[in-house]
């Protein structure tokens, strides 16, 4: 089962096609941005669905931490950063 997940945005590479990116867990990895270029900025917080950055969440702190807690268990307790 795939699905998209939250994950930080560490750094923005200077051809903006790809985003160094920090999954819940605290891995990195990189992703493709699959959006706008010009939307995505270091910091921010995006969905990340099969390597690509499919969305840029509005920062929420509560709405971010549901999302996180929710990946968690949905992964039921593993290592979900083979998912991302």
């Amino acid at each position: 089962m795939c699905w998209a997940t939250p994950a930080r945005v560490v750094r923005v590479y200077r051809d903006r096609s790809t985003a160094l990116v920090e999954a819940v867990d605290g891995s990195t990895f990189e992703a493709v941005i699959a959006i706008d270029p010009s939307e995505v900025r270091e910091g921010d917080t995006v969905l990340v669905h099969a390597g690509m950055v499919i969305s840029r969440l509005e920062e929420d702190a509560e709405r971010l931490r549901l999302l996180e807690e929710m990946v968690r268990e949905l992964a039921g307790g593993e290592d979900v950063s083979h998912e991302l």
